[in-house]
């Protein structure tokens, strides 16, 4: 492969060639099977240092134009899937990729895509008090609150954390307060 791609940002054994970031997109758009937003795309992949953002941005253009990349219209933002000949090139050509790029890549949008549906489908607020925060993470089920839980914490940079914590893996907090409090009190804690 020609090494004609800008590689500013991209990690040593990142793709620094155009024709493997176009085989890279249909390939994360054929794997995942969903739509995923050129702006998630862009993002992960440069912050993963997979690829160059400007070079992921000319591919999707290309991609679409030629017709590889189909876009879906969701939240106000371009969504793209893999066409039928996308589909084609990222079989025909994933094992061009080196394999570790190929998991990287896809396990960076998952959990990207999991961390938007988290933020869409959970709560947390924080309020900021006199000396510290009151941090509020509500799991949600539909409007309803199915648990919340507030915690005091000294300062915007733990409450943060906390906040971000929470987004990454509501189902966690959910399941580890729910065994607590669920837990037979006549066995003794080991």
């Amino acid at each position: 492969m020609d090494y004609d791609a800008l590689s500013a940002g991209v990690m040593p054994g990142g793709l620094t060639s155009r024709t493997e970031i176009r085989i890279l997109i249909c390939y994360i758009l054929k794997t995942i099977d969903k739509p995923i937003s050129g702006t998630v795309l862009k993002e992960v992949l440069h912050y993963e240092g997979i690829a160059n953002y400007f070079e992921v941005s000319y591919a999707i253009s290309e991609l679409e134009t030629n017709d590889h990349i189909q876009v879906v219209a969701e939240d106000g933002d371009k969504h793209f899937m893999a066409s039928p000949s996308g589909i084609d090139i990222a079989s025909t050509l994933e094992k061009n990729l080196p394999i570790t790029i190929r998991e990287l890549s896809c396990n960076a949008i998952n959990k990207r895509l999991s961390r938007i549906r988290f933020e869409k489908e959970n709560r947390v607020t924080i309020k900021n008090l006199e000396k510290g925060c009151m941090v509020t993470c509500s799991v949600l089920e539909g409007t309803n609150e199915v648990l919340t839980v507030s915690l005091f914490v000294p300062d915007e940079d733990c409450a943060k954390k906390i906040k971000d914590s929470f987004l990454d893996d509501p189902t966690s907090v959910f399941t580890g307060v729910t065994d607590i409090l669920f837990r037979d009190p006549s066995k003794k804690s080991e």
